[in-house]
């Protein structure tokens, strides 16, 4: 299963605390949760991380990716610098998207 972009813009406003359980985002709130997480997931197709859509967040990065997303938002909402936040958060979508070789073929080992 995947998240939607309107998911993952519900948790980073949860994650922020901007919204609480029930609440819905203000239009305002809504617009700049969006365009983050368009510019993070470019961002990470960018640093060939990324390889979904924002509109199928794949579950195993959902977690890191909203972190990733909220701290880029941080700031603009009152709720302090997101530099290390997002760092941590890089770091393990770095570990989750780490691509073991796929194609079947033999690995040669070299020896010295």
């Amino acid at each position: 299963m995947a998240v939607t972009k309107a998911t993952m813009r519900e948790r980073v406003l949860k994650h922020l605390t901007v919204t609480g359980i029930g609440e819905s985002a203000s239009a305002e709130d809504a617009v700049t949760v969006d365009a983050a997480i368009d510019a993070a997931n470019e961002e990470l197709v960018t640093r060939n991380v990324s390889t979904w859509a924002t509109s199928a967040i794949p579950d195993d990065v959902a977690d890191a990716f909203k972190r990733f997303v909220a701290s880029k938002v941080r700031a603009e909402f009152g709720k302090g610098d997101g530099t290390t936040e997002g760092m941590v958060a890089l770091a393990d979508l770095y570990a989750l998207t780490a691509r073991l070789d796929t194609s079947d073929e033999p690995v040669k080992a070299v020896y010295y």
